[in-house]
């Protein structure tokens, strides 16, 4: 195969990756998995990939992140299921390196193959935007369109959709950084209208954690575009608290008599449960406070699967304490937790450092991040395939547009 053949190989899987993202997520969520993995294999490939790759270099947050897979190895016999968290654990360390793949074989692509990408990633923008406009609320046309076609449990097809949902949450930063490539004037209008229809799909839509994470989205991309990098900071302050004082501060919250008094009063039980399950693994936690339960403990812990009294089917443990950073000191514990504050760090110190003099951009990364954490900290598994699979593809998306935009701004210099 000649060099001129292999090269098409990136631009190629890149697109299959950014086009068909939006429906996978929507109507087979779980598919991303082998999408993001098997196009990051396919571009290994590549040669030019495979030089990049050992310069690109390991972003400190990503390292941080497979240090979470070491610490759940070096822990793996304390869980319930120590060959299902080694298999957890592996899964995590190389998860980095594919992580670089995207990067490396981003910087590997032309001008042309690079515009062609970013073209792929605006259609499909528009695609998923469309998609969670159709399947949004209660009864959403698409959400009664595949009931009747394939008629089962009606609450399997809205969690369903639910993730398609929160990916475009996630998503919505990276999608509108490939619309401002070259923040052109010209194409305000079509920014501002692609913006405003993203936002009207999501207000639309019943499920209440995309709505947070949009609003985290907003509110933090607005203080880091006004307040630099001394806004980002503010955002990672508050995180960085969070990550370290949250098993604590969510005891002392539950020993006050106004929390329990709020657990029997009648509220959306969707809130109710959730409560119940962090009361649940805060309680468990401090059984092992130490080096916790052991990576994906969650879902084997003692009393885990008992019903709620007078609540048929809802355990106090569904699979996963639905907040990211509970999960992280409920299974890795103390290490878990110094881990999490180190990738923090890094992450900030990454944003703050790649986009000083571009306080656009800032913005939009930090939203981006802003959005991902709002949305795990109330919904899913930090160790989902599919939810670090997302994350991957919202990183590549916005590095190739960034690159973009660097190519443009360099444009406009007086030589």
């Amino acid at each position: 195969m000649t060099t001129t053949n292999q090269l098409r190989l990136v631009p190629l899987a890149l697109i299959a990756a950014v086009s068909a993202a939006p429906f996978v997520l929507m109507f087979a969520p779980l598919g991303i998995v082998p999408l993001i993995w098997g196009c990051g294999i396919l571009m290994t490939v590549d040669r030019r990939v495979r030089q990049r790759f050992s310069s690109v270099g390991l972003p400190g947050y990503a390292l941080f992140f497979a240090a979470f897979g070491l610490i759940g190895a070096a822990t793996a016999f304390l869980a319930p299921e120590p060959l299902h968290s080694l298999g957890v654990a592996a899964r995590l360390v190389l998860t980095p390196l594919l992580l670089m793949i995207y990067l490396a074989a981003s910087d590997t692509l032309d001008r042309d193959e690079r515009n062609k990408l970013l073209t792929a990633a605006v259609v499909a923008s528009v695609c998923h935007v469309v998609l969670v406009g159709l399947a949004g609320g209660v009864d959403g046309p698409l959400l009664q369109l595949t009931h009747h076609l394939s008629p089962k449990n009606l609450d399997d097809d809205k969690v369903r959709f639910n993730r398609g949902i929160a990916a475009l949450s996630v998503l919505a930063s990276p999608y509108i950084a490939v619309w401002c490539r070259c923040q052109d004037r010209k194409r305000l209008v079509l920014v501002i209208a692609f913006a405003a229809a993203l936002i009207f799909a999501m207000l639309g839509v019943s499920s209440m954690a995309p709505k947070l994470a949009l609003a985290a989205a907003i509110s933090g991309g607005v203080l880091a575009w006004l307040g630099g990098k001394r806004g980002v900071w503010v955002i990672f302050a508050i995180l960085l608290l969070l990550a370290t004082i949250l098993p604590f501060l969510l005891k002392a919250v539950y020993s006050t008599q106004w929390m329990q008094e709020t657990l029997t009063h009648y509220m959306s039980w969707n809130i109710k449960h959730r409560l119940i399950v962090w009361q649940f693994a805060i309680e468990r936690y401090f059984d092992q406070p130490w080096l916790g339960w052991g990576l994906e403990a969650s879902r084997r812990l003692p009393g885990g699967s008992d019903n709620i009294p007078n609540v048929a089917g809802a355990e106090y443990m569904p699979l996963h304490p639905h907040n990211g950073f509970l999960q992280i000191w409920l299974e890795l514990g103390v290490p878990g937790a110094l881990a999490l504050v180190g990738g923090l760090t890094a992450l900030a110190l990454r944003l703050t450092h790649r986009f000083a003099r571009h306080p656009f951009w800032l913005a939009l990364a930090t939203a981006a991040c802003c959005a991902y954490f709002a949305q795990s900290f109330v919904s899913y598994g930090v160790w989902q395939n599919w939810w670090i699979a997302l994350a991957i593809l919202a990183a590549s998306l916005f590095s190739t547009a960034f690159r973009a935009a660097e190519e443009c701004r360099a444009e406009r210099q007086p030589s």
